[in-house]
């Protein structure tokens, strides 16, 4: 399944979730925390897959 972060590198990738970490600290609200939650999950996926590429190079 191709992934909607595939256009970043592990690095982004990292970033992303670092700031979406820091964002759910913050999220106050019901919907914000589904909407970030699920964001997280699909970097954490993201950097999981972008990390299986890079080690099977």
């Amino acid at each position: 399944m191709k992934s909607r972060f595939d256009v970043f590198n592990a690095n982004e990738i990292e970033a992303l979730q670092q700031a979406m970490y820091l964002f759910l600290k913050d999220a106050d609200s019901r919907e914000s925390l589904g909407v970030a939650g699920t964001l997280h999950a699909e970097l954490f996926v993201a950097r999981a897959e972008s990390i299986t590429k890079k080690e099977s190079c």
